[in-house]
């Protein structure tokens, strides 16, 4: 037997009634092979509890769990939930599936409340004894125009247990093309009669991006007017209204209607440029919120977080959306028979633009029956946290460990959570909040070369050198909740807005991920879509226009919010980014692609063997680093040997143990620097290796490859700023970037333990004046800086070897880079594969993409 702590701190002093939790656990190969083995209780009396396996290990044992309950908590509670482990199953009970279908749609009976959802009109109906309620939803394309239907419709039924049961809806809204998607997923948790819901609406279509420009107002948008939630009570009650937990609840006559707006964030620089539409206007109502009653302002304030109710005699209805104030413009209103939550409220004469491959997820809370408690827990959910030595012996951070108090790279992340240069903070700078912005980064570094009067560049960061998963690894490490909520709303972020969710683009852009803003400069009306056409020229010498590609692909991140999460899109949004990755790298089927193919990759590699020069064919660059990297992680999420194996080949056709490394020329730093990028995610794959215990020929070559660079740089690199006069812009970034250096010379050390001496006294002199440096830089509080530090935290400290007779050097096949055969058997394969996956509609859609571009 063995027990878990989950720690359980109530910071927000809001007491707790019957509020839903989950949380994730992870454990070692081996330790659990059923959740019947497990049991939960919170101060020696026993909860009940749902679990659900997110990933297993390769054996077959569980490798990340999520647990869901029932809580009820003093404010400023703490204390443990305990989690023991039995060595024999535990007796459980027999739950049937609460879900039945109907001839409508659903039926749901749960403990004293029974839910029919109508997927057809899109209405649950809600009873409880004598009373009833329904929850629908209203969607205007145009003022004036109210479409509450679902054309093409598809149910899928999740997931049922005893704790809650989820439900998810989708199609299309309207019958006439172009259409959103909609989507609902329902989660009914039975002990407290709440109904979480998450709805999001997706334009399917592609942009037109003309020129590779990515600005509002392309034809591939969708505008709409509104979206709301109805909640709608059979019976009369008192309605009320509280704009945040510290105000008090604002009460109405039975003939009067209470409605809160949220029109702007409410911050100093509410009016930022940030909020501009196609026409570049901000058309922003107001500065925060105000309450109407009927159409009378009665209050104004900044941030609301509201909460709408209705009481009758023996029951209460609510209602309240998560990030409400953060989300705006947002409204809700009461009166005696209803309440209404507008995700996207109506203003008169203003749409809402969702873009080609565009989504946007709202999440709310309904709440019915006899709960004494609010739903303001929605804004600040309780979080547990588990000790750093069970994510330790779990496996579940490569190099991780608990920290240490004089740790010189965990010193410079202070202004990532405190100050006024936190990311926190710095949304407020370029107001960084809005249904679209929110949960993003301000890229402040890209004001760095303005004049001090200048205004900062709206500029979005859009997970480069992936912070989510820095986020997630120090909320593992600290167990500080403020971590949990960057990576939660970056991530949510990231998967509903920054990747491109269609299936009607070229290939080598469907599903993949936008970059960041360009470089040094606004993005204008491009929003998260990097090059825009009020930008007549680029950071990038020569080029104006673009889309999402290769050095730009961050997939770490996510893979931990779906485990710590729990969230499914997270992990969908892993596995297509592996797939976008594998099509822009010539694997996706069609005779026009593999020709493409062909004729991008595979001929320029046979013309220069032909004049006798080496070629490999994937270069030293973070765009490899990226492709192999977004594989492992698909792979740990999939257990799909294929991702593993391309993860081999593409470490094979990039380097060797063999290769002329000075020929490569990785010191021209503008052009070369981020192939330490490729090297860092070849000792994760390194690592994976390791943790399966496959200590085979791939391991090796990777091994004897990785190792040769690392003593190449032992001999040959040096910090960027050394050489300043080589770069374009010589700022304290550099620095930052010089961290992978020494971070893999510490991996290097575990490789080899024979030199380990030698790697390990790189590692430390690079990181003293790595570290001193910036403790000393005016730049050390920027997002990039901070990011690339939380990215490759960790290595430094002393980790677990590799076993010795894996590290025994192995006879490694020399560099095929020079040979003409690998590529004549790939160009073979190509056309093969051409003509065996041709198909009239695949071909007609790739000529049309080019031709519209």
């Amino acid at each position: 037997m063995r027990i878990i702590n989950i720690q359980i701190c109530e910071q927000s002093g809001l007491a707790r009634t019957a509020e839903p939790v989950k949380f994730s656990i992870p454990f070692a190969q081996g330790e659990l092979s059923h959740p019947h083995h497990l049991t939960l209780s919170l101060a020696a009396k026993p909860i009940f509890a749902q679990y659900q396996v997110l990933t297993y290990w390769p054996d077959g044992s569980i490798r990340w769990l999520q647990i869901s309950c029932i809580l009820s908590v003093a404010a400023n509670f703490s204390g443990c939930l305990t989690l023991t482990v039995h060595a024999e199953p535990q007796a459980i009970p027999d739950v049937r599936s609460r879900l039945e279908k109907t001839s409508a749609g659903w039926l749901l009976q749960s403990d004293f409340t029974q839910y029919s959802v109508n997927t057809q009109t899109l209405c649950t109906k809600i009873r409880q004894d004598e009373q009833c309620w329904d929850l629908s939803f209203e969607f205007a394309y145009q003022d004036g125009q109210t479409t509450v239907f679902l054309v093409e419709q598809n149910t899928e039924h999740w997931v049922s247990g005893p704790v809650f049961d989820e439900l998810l809806v989708s199609g299309f809204l309207g019958a006439t093309a172009p259409t959103l998607r909609i989507s609902l997923l329902l989660r009914f948790w039975h002990q407290a009669g709440i109904i979480e819901v998450e709805a999001r609406l997706h334009n399917p279509q592609r942009a037109m991006h003309p020129g590779g420009l990515w600005d509002l107002g392309d034809p591939g948008s969708i505008q709409f007017h509104a979206f709301s939630a109805l909640l709608k009570s059979h019976q009369s009650g008192k309605a009320a209204l509280k704009p945040s937990p510290e105000r008090e609840w604002l009460d109405v006559s039975e003939s009067d209607e209470l409605q809160l707006l949220q029109a702007s964030s409410g911050k100093a620089n509410w009016r930022s440029a940030n909020h501009q539409n196609a026409q570049g206007e901000v058309k922003l109502l107001y500065k925060g919120y105000k309450v109407f009653q009927n159409d009378n302002e009665i209050a104004q304030a900044e941030q609301a977080s509201p909460v709408a109710q209705l009481n009758g005699e023996n029951w209460t209805c609510q209602i309240a959306q998560a990030e409400f104030w953060q989300n705006f413009p947002s409204a809700i209103s009461c009166k005696k028979d209803r309440l209404k939550l507008c995700l996207f409220p109506a203003i008169t004469g203003q749409n809402y633009e969702l873009q080609g491959g565009e989504r946007k997820t709202q999440r709310f809370a309904v709440a019915v029956g006899y709960a004494t408690g609010t739903l303001h827990w929605l804004q600040q959910p309780l979080r547990c946290q588990l000790a750093v030595a069970h994510y330790h012996t779990a496996n579940a951070f490569p190099w991780f460990g608990p920290l240490q108090d004089d740790d010189p790279v965990n010193a410079l992340l202070t202004p990532a959570l405190n100050g006024k240069h936190s990311f926190s903070a710095k949304r407020d700078i370029i107001d960084e909040y809005g249904w679209r912005n929110f949960g993003d980064i301000f890229a402040d570094h890209e004001s760095l070369y303005l004049p001090p009067e200048h205004a900062a560049y709206i500029s979005h960061y859009n997970n480069q050198y992936d912070p989510v998963f820095g986020f997630a690894r120090q909320f593992a490490l600290t167990g500080d909740s403020r971590w949990f909520q960057l990576m939660d709303e970056l991530a949510r972020h990231v998967i509903d807005i920054d990747i491109y969710h269609t299936e009607q683009d070229r290939v080598e852009y469907n599903n993949g991920l936008f970059w960041h803003t360009d470089h040094y400069l606004p993005a204008h009306t491009a929003t998260h879509r990097t090059y825009s056409k009020h930008n007549q020229t680029s950071s990038i010498p020569g080029q104006t226009g673009g889309g999402p590609a290769t050095e730009h692909c961050y997939t770490t991140g996510l893979k931990y919010h779906f485990w710590l999460t729990g969230n499914p899109q997270s992990k969908a949004a892993v596995i297509q980014l592996a797939e976008w990755m594998n099509a822009l790298h010539g694997e996706a089927p069609g005779l026009f692609n593999q020709l493409w193919a062909i004729k991008s990759r595979e001929l320029p590699a046979l013309l220069t063997r032909i004049k006798g020069k080496a070629q490999s064919l994937f270069p030293l660059t973070r765009g490899t680093g990226n492709y192999i990297t977004a594989l492992l992680d698909a792979y740990d999420l999939s257990l799909n040997l294929r991702y593993l194996k391309q993860c081999a080949t593409v470490i094979k056709h990039s380097i060797a143990a063999t290769d002329n490394i000075e020929s490569r020329n990785l010191l021209d730093v503008e052009v070369a620097w981020s192939y330490t990028i490729l090297l860092t995610s070849i000792a994760r794959y390194l690592q994976l290796k390791k943790l399966l215990g496959e200590f085979d020929a791939d391991f090796h070559y990777a091994r004897e490859s990785f190792l040769a660079y690392c003593r190449w740089m032992v001999q040959h690199e040096r910090l960027y700023l050394s050489a300043a006069t080589e770069l374009e812009f010589a700022n304290d970034t550099w620095l930052a970037q010089d961290i992978r250096k020494a971070m893999l010379m510490f991996q290097a050390a575990e490789l080899s333990p024979a030199e380990a001496s030698i790697f390990l006294d790189k590692a430390n002199c690079w990181l003293t004046a790595i570290t001193a440096g910036l403790a000393q830089s005016k730049e050390l509080h920027f997002s990039r800086v901070q990011i690339i530090l939380l990215q490759n935290f960790g290595p430094h400290y002393a980790q677990e070897g590799f076993p010795a007779a894996a590290l025994v050097a192995q006879s490694i096949p020399e560099s095929s880079s020079h040979s003409l055969i690998p590529v004549l058997s790939r160009i073979s394969y190509k056309l093969a594969k051409a003509l065996l996956t041709c198909r009239f509609k695949r071909e007609r859609n790739w000529i049309k993409t080019r031709m519209n571009n």
